[in-house]
């Protein structure tokens, strides 16, 4: 309710949404309309921080450039300029330069797109990691 109010008092109705909860196909209805994926993350009182988030994999393999947070294990999937960027926490500015320079420079965004599902399909996909697994076990 917090962010409804604040979009509201913004005037932001008309370029910012909360969609709540999605079926997969929905989710994947969304990527596919997307120029790219954003996900600010930060640490909490208590230090701890988003993991790995699948959704970012997700958003790289439906060929989308993201933008994340440098927290936790946010940063672990994405090579920074090639497939995505990483912005340092609560670094506000810097998320709005790096969506800015994807808007002026889309060929840059479509080929990190390109670069991000190439990498997922390389590093995460199902069957390469269970050969990658299977190999460690037989090494």
């Amino acid at each position: 309710e917090e962010c409804r109010k604040m979009i509201v008092n913004l005037g932001l109705e008309a370029n910012v949404s909360l969609i709540g909860s999605k079926t997969q196909e929905e989710i994947q209805s969304i990527l596919n309309n997307s120029d790219l994926f954003i996900y600010p993350g930060i640490k909490d009182s208590y230090g701890r921080c988003e993991n790995q988030g699948l959704v970012i994999q997700e958003a790289m393999a439906m060929g989308l450039p993201v933008i994340v947070s440098r927290v936790g294990g946010m940063q672990e999937g994405v090579i920074d300029g090639k497939t995505g960027y990483l912005i340092e926490e609560n670094n506000l500015a810097a998320f709005v330069n790096k969506v800015k320079f994807l808007i002026e420079n889309r060929e840059i965004g479509i080929q990190m797109g390109e670069d991000a599902r190439i990498y997922v399909q390389t590093y995460y996909d199902s069957q390469n990691v269970t050969k990658k697994v299977i190999e460690l076990y037989e090494n």
